[in-house]
């Protein structure tokens, strides 16, 4: 056997084992998310309404003002919006499914989602 597929033989029970651990991870995160009752949006997007806010009559022409965070699960902080320094952007230009979960925590409402 030569360098290259010893190397090749040891990257493949890498990934084995690294796809097993992470299967297990994947299994853990998505109970702990149907334990706290988020609802399944797509594939890979999960959310949940923490606050309610009032329903908007014609989202669609509105702008938007929001406080966001966003951070992945090995807790790098990706998007931070605070109170103080909120993301404004018109409705229409949010994509999707950043804009259904506004549309659903309606006026001063608040979600959480998860990816």
């Amino acid at each position: 056997m030569g360098e290259g597929q010893i190397i090749a033989s040891q990257l493949a029970y890498a990934y084995s084992i690294i796809g097993k651990d992470n299967a297990q991870r994947n299994k853990s995160i998505l109970s702990e998310i149907q334990k706290q009752k988020y609802v399944q949006y797509d594939d890979n997007t999960y959310f949940k309404i923490l606050k309610q806010g009032k329903p908007v009559d014609s989202i669609a022409g509105k702008t938007v003002v929001f406080a966001m965070h966003e951070q992945l699960t090995d807790g790098t902080v990706t998007l931070n919006y605070d109170k103080a320094k909120p993301l404004i952007l018109p409705y229409r230009q949010l994509p999707l499914p950043l804009n259904t979960f506004v549309a659903k925590a309606g006026l001063n409402g608040k979600a959480k989602n998860l990816y």
